[in-house]
């Protein structure tokens, strides 16, 4: 096999392992860590329309004192029309103009 046939093998596997960490990345670490733009794209708005609050980390594991704290944070999505007033997300296509992301304590584990 000559160097391009070698060189155009590398990129091919190159482009496939970087296509599954982007499926990885985004299916496993967004969630967690929610993105304005990926809400903005989900309900057709500006991102500056997408307000989301910091996730607070006093249940996490490796925050004083370490260990277990018996609790997490659930995630809580709302989405507002042009009069600031709620709209079930089940409801919400095309009438959304704002979404806010807030979290919940949750007492015990997942």
């Amino acid at each position: 096999m000559n160097l391009f046939g070698k060189a155009f093998k590398a990129l091919v596997v190159f482009v496939v392992l970087f296509i599954i960490a982007t499926m990885v990345f985004t299916r496993v670490i967004t969630p967690r860590y929610p993105n304005r733009y990926g809400y903005a794209l989900l309900y057709n708005i500006q991102p500056d329309k997408v307000k989301i609050q910091d996730r607070p980390q006093n249940c996490d594991w490796g925050w004083a004192p370490t260990g277990d704290k018996g609790c997490h944070y659930e995630k809580q999505v709302s989405a507002f029309d042009a009069n600031s007033n709620y709209v079930p997300l089940d409801q919400s296509q095309g009438h959304v103009r704002s979404v806010e992301v807030t979290w919940k304590r949750v007492e015990g584990t997942k």
